[in-house]
């Protein structure tokens, strides 16, 4: 059974994700800032282990990593005109719907494809801004051993807002050497 934290495990991916996991039999720890969450109340019924604390406060991160195998840092946050940074405040009235769709293909017994879309509609009424986030992913993984394999992944990311100067688009590519236990 590995070990996983997920840092924004309330969020709409990270609660998601933690789920699947728990329903795997892993071990997860889900970082949140409020723990009367209904999602992170749920997700603590299935057997996560809540930790709260708040990545824009260090103090609040000592040990939260201890005994961790694998990390997802699943946070967001927001940049006020002031420079100041929030994070999902609810002063905003923040709305936000979006959604994922996702394939994985095996192509032969150690090669497998994987591509992915996520999209969010985010509304702040509070600030008058909206903005649309969209991901687009395809990978490849080869599993050389039951323990070793190599994954390849090409990821575009973009960002248009009404608020000139906040958006974004963005090419990443991804290589890395993975070991299973």
């Amino acid at each position: 059974m590995a070990r996983y934290l997920i840092a924004g495990a309330a969020g709409y991916v990270g609660s998601r994700l933690a789920e699947q996991l728990l329903a795997r039999g892993e071990s997860v720890r889900g970082l949140v800032r409020d723990p009367d969450n209904e999602a992170v109340e749920r997700l603590a019924g299935l057997g996560m282990a809540v930790w709260e604390g708040d990545v824009t406060q260090p103090e609040s991160l000592v040990g939260v990593a201890n005994g961790v195998e694998y990390v997802y840092n699943l946070t967001s946050r927001s940049v006020l005109e002031n420079g100041s940074v929030a994070v999902n405040d609810a002063s905003f009235d923040q709305t936000e719907r979006g959604g994922t769709a996702g394939l994985n293909y095996r192509l032969t017994e150690r090669l497998s494809l994987r591509a992915a879309a996520e999209t969010q509609h985010l509304d702040y009424r509070a600030l008058q801004r909206r903005d649309r986030l969209s991901d687009y992913e395809a990978g490849l993984l080869l599993r050389e051993t039951p323990h070793w394999s190599y994954r390849l992944t090409l990821t575009h990311r973009q960002r248009s807002s009404n608020v000139a100067g906040e958006g974004y688009s963005a090419n990443e590519i991804y290589f890395g050497v993975e070991f299973r236990r």
